[in-house]
């Protein structure tokens, strides 16, 4: 696909991830998204539970064929990052949106991609095999001796990234 052709089947996914999500919140949650300035928003703690249970559900419930699972996975983050973050206390729109805090939400998007490599147990058991077959030519080295290499290396980054 060229790069608009790309950009269309992007534009796609965006829309069904917001259908979807339009279609498992009640009205009242999409009354907040849509509400006049800084009063009615919901609390932080409570946006960040609302959050990380809706990127989980729609997750769950929405299938991507056309794009992969690391897309799939991008593009409901960030859609629900920018729904959770219109129904924060002093939140606000993609729309009001300063270049900073859209920087900063990219940059957010893309961590938690990168960081499901380390903390989702599927994602890090493809990481620690891929690691493993890059070295597993090592001379005289036993194939599990190298996947427990792998293993611990795998859970060391983890830990630094945090």
């Amino acid at each position: 696909f060229d790069e608009a052709q790309e950009q269309e089947i992007f534009e796609f996914a965006t829309c069904c991830t917001l259908e979807h999500i339009v279609r498992v919140l009640p009205n009242e949650f999409i009354l907040v998204v849509n509400r006049e300035g800084d009063a009615g928003g919901i609390p932080d703690h409570l946006a960040d539970i609302l959050e990380q249970r809706l990127v989980e559900l729609v997750r769950q419930q929405l299938f991507l064929p056309f794009v992969d699972e690391q897309d799939s996975k991008r593009i409901i983050q960030c859609i629900v990052v920018l729904i959770v973050n219109g129904m924060r206390n002093g939140g606000h729109s993609l729309h009001e949106m300063k270049p900073n805090e859209l920087r900063a939400l990219r940059c957010s998007v893309f961590m938690k991609g990168v960081l499901d490599k380390f903390y989702d147990a599927e994602e890090r058991e493809k990481l620690i095999e891929s690691v493993t077959g890059m070295i597993k030519n090592v001379p005289f080295v036993p194939l599990p001796i190298l996947h427990a290499v792998s293993q611990r290396l795998i859970a060391f980054v983890g830990k630094e990234i945090e």
